[in-house]
């Protein structure tokens, strides 16, 4: 961490515990529901989740280069 902090390079944690070891060195957070899906009972819909967050963030950012 410390290294990309030294370079410059911005860090963004997405979590959903704005606590965490990451978090707290980020410069910023993006928080996420930190709720199980229990009724699921698969890994599957967490990861949807997750990458719904990465490919909004994506977007955004495509937008602003143009």
């Amino acid at each position: 961490m410390k290294v990309l902090s030294n370079r410059g390079i911005l860090i963004i944690a997405i979590t959903g515990n704005e606590h965490s070891f990451l978090a707290k060195r980020a410069r910023e957070v993006m928080k996420v529901s930190d709720r199980k899906l229990t009724q699921f009972k698969s890994p599957n819909e967490e990861e949807l989740n997750l990458l719904s967050v990465v490919n909004t963030i994506y977007l955004a950012y495509s937008l602003l280069i143009k």
